[in-house]
Order: structure tokens, then sequence, then C-alpha cells
């Protein structure tokens, strides 16, 4: 397994696509994860579109 601790930074799909194929896990710490954000409803919901898009990137 391999932790991929950049808040804020997202790895290419290459470092996955090669992760898959090596058979190497990675676990990806999400970009909101180490600090107090706003709760407003536009910055939830840009949040939300990124984490599935980042979701999507690393499980399909």
């Amino acid at each position: 397994m391999l932790r991929v601790w950049r808040v804020g930074i997202h790895e290419n799909d290459e470092f996955y696509d090669l992760s898959g194929i090596h058979g190497i896990l990675t676990w990806q710490d999400f970009m909101f994860a180490c600090s107090m954000y706003p709760r407003d409803e536009a910055f939830l919901k840009n949040a939300e579109k990124e984490d599935w898009g980042l979701m999507n990137s690393v499980i399909l």
C-alpha cells in the first residue's frame, strides 16, 4: 500500500494506472482533510464535485 499524502494536489491518471498495473494499492488523502473550510452551499457543491471526480479517476 502506498499513501499519497498531498493535501491539495492529486496525482495524474498515469500514476494510478501504473499503480493498478503493478498491483499497488494507493491510499489517497482527500484535499479537505486537514483544516477548517467554509460551509456555504457553493463551496460544499464545489468540494463534492471535486471529491467525486477524484474518486472516479482513482476507482474506475
